[in-house]
């Protein structure tokens, strides 16, 4: 639990709801070696904090006093000396341990991956990449019988010759080629399937069953998807299938329209075959406008939440790459990304091999995780959803789905106005030190239910000039910020928060590291104020008026519709997860 400053700022005027008080916690955490603890949680028994290494206990006879230091409230406990945690980061773990110690054996290598890649028409889109590049492709041999001896090295007048026009599905295959010959070497006993949309949907698999088409009224059911789908498995390995995958990706052409809809749920349930921590990669550059989920219908847009929910539910990581210069909605599928750990990217059609392989590379560590964040009754949250909040304010509850080593969760907090701590009769005066707990329940991926309980205190500070500040931190918080505010159609206010953010780490600014996030920032933000002003000229000429003062949640709900195309794919890449680099 890392904090932007290293104390606690108490002042109850935040500019521009910019939070002094960062805090992120990197959910890398749940990897690592903690102590695990005796006996189960002891919770307070009125605000269910729970008991930790900070917590002041006095022994009275044989019971120990506990004043939780959350609510002030006395608890008297019964425990033994080693059901006292000693460290700020303990692990309870439930199930029985035999049980964990077999599941851990059968899920060597078990999780697996599944391809799922865009040949709709808009694939063979080509583009212009220096040097003479020898693709391989079931086309090339094909044209080659329409050429006439002698003629093969045509060039129309003053075009460069060092210049190969590669298509977006040549990109793609000779990525996914790259990707499995990879896989086969470093995990070869991985899974591995294909699936493939266009107008159709066609389930290649990994050879051990007959290929299967989905197409028609079948499209639109998920029941119908599902049910074609029922008993179908990846069983070969991938140093035993891998030049048949590579023969099917290298075979595939381009046609039709987009059925990533059920492209994306035939592969999710494929996946789901395997253990916890399985993938699904999906390669478009369309919208999807055919079968369940098609976009040209936004109320369609419900079912990718709705898959996020299950795919989360089934222990299965979902990433989008999407090629630049196509409009193909990243927003309605960023619920997917965000509910399961994975990551929805737009990138230039030559640098997909490199993601591709850094989604690879970020395996899923713990899923269907939870953080329940409690801080001192006299503090509350900032910028967090109503229906996350409780205690008054002071405790967030978050479902977080998969996490991954680049996964964080932040959260913003500070002093509640005068009038709250009133109503609660709290006194804020007297508070020297403020703590902060973090519990993370979640499935470990050898089958294990985990409580992981991040404990930590910081000091009261009246000196905000004199605090050294992580700019990093807060590079990322205000990232999540201004994108959350970009997607609720809030553009003014994003506005004035990137500008605050701008001054409140260029106040702090220590080293060149700081600068270089400073400036990185600064990137971020100009980019963000560009694409607000382009749509506010795309509204103008459209004649939309937007009034984002409007606090009438209907006026709200539709002004944020009107401006979701805003919130792309590479804000929510940025806000959700560490950088690679």
């Amino acid at each position: 639990m890392e904090s932007a400053y290293p104390d606690f700022l108490l002042e109850r005027e935040e500019s521009h709801n910019i939070a002094a008080n960062v805090v992120e916690i990197s959910l890398d955490c749940l990897q690592k070696e903690t102590e695990i603890a005796t006996g189960d949680p002891t919770l307070c028994k009125e605000c269910s904090s729970l008991l930790n290494s900070f917590s002041q206990l006095e022994k009275q006879g044989s019971d120990y006093l506990w004043v939780c230091e959350f609510c002030g409230t006395q608890n008297l406990l019964d425990l033994e000396e080693g059901e006292i945690p000693s460290n700020p980061e303990v692990t309870y773990i439930f199930g029985p341990v035999r049980e964990v110690e077999e599941t851990k054996q059968r899920r060597d290598d078990a999780a697996s991956v599944v391809f799922c890649v865009d040949i709709s028409g808009s694939m063979c889109i080509t583009k212009p990449v220096q040097g003479n590049l020898n693709l391989k492709t079931t086309k090339k041999p094909e044209l080659a019988d329409f050429i006439d001896p002698g003629d093969e090295d045509q060039r129309i007048p003053g075009e460069n010759r060092d210049v190969t026009y590669i298509s977006r599905l040549d990109c793609v295959q000779g990525a996914i080629e790259s990707q499995l010959k990879e896989l086969k070497e470093v995990a070869p006993n991985k899974r591995v399937g294909l699936v493939t949309f266009s107008g159709d949907v066609k389930v290649i698999g990994d050879g051990s069953f007959p290929e299967v088409n989905i197409a028609g009224d079948r499209l639109n059911q998920t029941e119908a998807i599902k049910k074609v789908m029922e008993g179908y498995r990846l069983q070969s390995k991938i140093e035993d299938n891998s030049e048949y995958l590579i023969q099917k990706v290298v075979g595939l052409e381009e046609g039709g329209p987009t059925a990533l809809g059920p492209g994306l749920y035939a592969s999710l349930i494929l996946a789901s075959q395997g253990a916890p921590g399985s993938k699904v990669i999906i390669c478009t550059d369309g919208i999807a406008n055919i079968g369940v989920g098609n976009l040209e219908d936004e109320d369609n847009e419900e079912f990718y939440e709705e898959v996020g929910a299950l795919a989360t539910e089934l222990g299965v990581k979902i990433s989008v790459i999407s090629m630049e210069g196509e409009e193909s909605r990243l927003e309605a599928l960023s619920p997917i990304t965000e509910q399961t750990g994975g990551d929805v990217i737009k990138v230039a059609p030559e640098k997909i091999s490199e993601e591709f392989a850094n989604i690879l590379a970020d395996e899923v560590i713990a899923t269907h995780v939870k953080a329940t964040v409690t801080l001192h009754k006299a503090l509350k949250f900032y910028l967090e959803e109503e229906e996350d909040l409780v205690f008054n304010g002071s405790r967030l509850v978050k479902f977080l789905g998969n996490a991954t080593p680049s996964s964080l969760f932040s959260f913003q907090y500070g002093i509640k106005t005068k009038a709250e701590l009133q109503a609660q009769q709290t006194n804020s005066e007297e508070l020297k030190q403020v703590p902060l707990q973090a519990v993370l329940e979640y499935q470990s991926m050898q089958g294990m239910k985990c409580l992981r309980v991040v404990s930590k205190v910081q000091k009261v500070s009246f000196d905000k000039s004199s605090r050294r500040a992580r700019a990093d931190i807060m590079a990322r918080a205000g990232t999540h910020q201004a994108s959350k505010m970009v997607q609720k159609g809030r553009f003014q206010d994003a506005r004035k928060v990137c500008a605050a953010w701008e001054q409140e780490m260029g106040s702090c600014a220590q080293n060149t590291m700081d600068l270089a996030h400073i400036q990185a920032y600064s990137e971020f933000s100009n980019q963000l104020q560009q694409g607000i002003d382009d749509q506010e000229c795309l509204e103008m000429q459209a004649g939309l008026v937007v009034d984002e003062s409007s606090e009438d949640p209907e006026e709200r709900k539709k002004m944020s519709k009107a401006r979701k195309k805003l919130y792309t794919d590479n804000l929510t890449k940025v806000s959700r997860k560490k950088s690679k680099k």
